[in-house]
């Protein structure tokens, strides 16, 4: 299967992410002094390549266009090839019982609920078949106080409260009559907290 390599691609820069290059292509090499990564795809695709800061590209792959329909589905195969000289020099280890680092609590888990319907039994499993230390919830900040003007803790003492912010307090009132540690984080803020054009406001999805 032929593989496009491309030779020059000085004009990429983070300056011009929002024209990435782009190519149509069988698949894609990507080559340093000692490695390389051969990636064949199923079949011809468009790639894209942005310079996100000097050290670092990336490299996408389109696997659908741009009018997706809800509930279509794709299937494609990717084969990746790599090589390269092994190091085989030996490693030195030190161990300096002088100064010990932090004590290991055990597994963290993050207990975000993105998904209502796949999420719970895997909740589940972990926590009865893991010794999970600590755990992170999400508080929606965007759903729980979406107007600045309206009291959020009234709302919610008077029935309105959002069911994905209902949830995820029951999921962290769950960890914590387990005894577990909870670090509550909110991704997402509403538009009016945010300066400007709220472009990260929050947006829910409910599937």
């Amino acid at each position: 299967m032929p593989v496009w390599k491309p030779r020059v691609l000085t004009s990429i820069s983070p300056d011009n992410n929002s024209k990435p290059f782009h190519a149509s292509a069988n698949g894609i090499s990507v080559s340093s002094v000692e490695r390389q990564l051969d990636i064949s795809f199923g079949s011809k695709s468009e790639v894209f390549i942005r310079k996100e800061s000097s050290a670092c590209s990336q490299i996408y792959i389109r696997l659908m266009g741009s009018n997706i329909k809800k509930g279509q589905e794709i299937q494609t195969t990717f084969n990746i090839r790599t090589s390269g000289k092994i190091d085989n020099s030996p490693v030195e280890l030190v161990l300096d019982s002088q100064n010990p680092g932090r004590r290991f609590d055990g597994l963290g888990g993050n207990f975000r609920l993105q998904n209502p319907k796949t999420y719970p039994p895997v909740i589940d499993y972990c926590l009865k078949n893991l010794r999970v230390s600590w755990g992170r919830v999400e508080m929606p900040w965007g759903l729980w106080h979406q107007e600045e003007s309206v009291n959020p803790v009234e709302a919610a003492k008077s029935g309105k409260i959002h069911p994905h912010v209902h949830a995820s307090m029951k999921m962290a009132q769950r960890l914590d009559s387990i005894g577990m540690p909870v670090i509550i984080s909110a991704w997402s803020a509403p538009a009016w907290a945010i300066p400007g054009n709220p472009k990260d406001a929050f947006r829910f999805r409910s599937n």
